[in-house]
């Protein structure tokens, strides 16, 4: 389950709000996951392109919505989101799972292609 929360107002009016914890996370027991962002730092990630928030608010699954936020944050989403950030971030994760799951080890896609195709890139 993903979340995000707001705290009293005090919270934000402190001094030291840039040392608080600003998430709620615990650790997945029986398949129950749950992590959740402070509204100001979903805000910040959403300024940021983070393709988490953008994944959060767009899920189709919803257990409660107060105040609107997700609509409101939502409208901004075309004038805020930078699609390149979103593509980096998403080629970057498909690189990392394809070297780490897809790849046997001791084998190079250039190994890979010859094995397939013997003639390929004879030097």
């Amino acid at each position: 389950m993903r979340f995000i929360y707001a705290r009293p107002q005090d919270w934000y009016l402190s001094v030291d709000l840039e040392d608080k914890r600003d998430v709620i996370e615990y650790p997945i027991v029986d398949d129950i996951d749950l992590n959740g962002w402070d509204v100001r730092k979903a805000l910040q990630l959403f300024w940021r392109s983070n393709p988490a928030v953008i994944e959060w608010i767009q899920s189709p699954i919803r257990y409660m919505e107060k105040c609107g936020f997700r609509m409101g944050i939502q409208a901004l989403l075309d004038t805020v989101y930078a699609l390149e950030k979103g593509i980096y971030h998403y080629r970057s994760m498909a690189k990392t799972n394809y070297r780490g799951y897809l790849i046997w080890p001791g084998w190079s896609i250039s190994v890979w292609k010859r094995k397939k195709n013997p003639g390929a890139w004879r030097r």
